[in-house]
C-alpha cells in the first residue's frame, strides 16, 4: 500500500529450495554430495516429490536481475 502511495515500483522475489556452500550437511544436496564423494549409498526417500532446487549464485543473479527490471508484485525466483 505505501508503494502505490508514494509511486514507488516494488517487486519481491519468492525462493524455495535452495543449496549452496555452508548449507546444513543434514539436508538433502549436501548428504547426497558427502555420501557420493564418499562412497556410500545416499540415503533418499521415495523420490517422487517435486522440488525446484536452485544455487544460491543462481538466486543472487536472479535478485540482481530483478533489481533492473519493471516487474512489480511477487515473482517466483525458481529453476522450473
Amino acid at each position: 500500500a505505501y508503494a502505490k502511495e508514494v509511486k514507488l515500483s516494488m517487486a519481491w522475489g519468492r525462493i524455495f529450495f535452495l543449496y549452496g556452500p555452508h548449507e546444513h550437511p543434514g539436508r538433502l544436496v549436501a548428504s547426497v554430495i558427502r555420501s557420493l564423494l564418499q562412497k556410500e549409498r545416499a540415503q533418499c526417500s521415495h523420490g517422487m516429490q517435486i522440488r525446484d532446487f536452485m544455487h544460491v549464485a543462481d538466486v543472487a543473479d536472479a535478485f540482481v536481475q530483478l533489481l533492473g527490471t519493471n516487474v512489480q508484485g511477487a515473482l517466483n525466483i525458481a529453476s522450473g
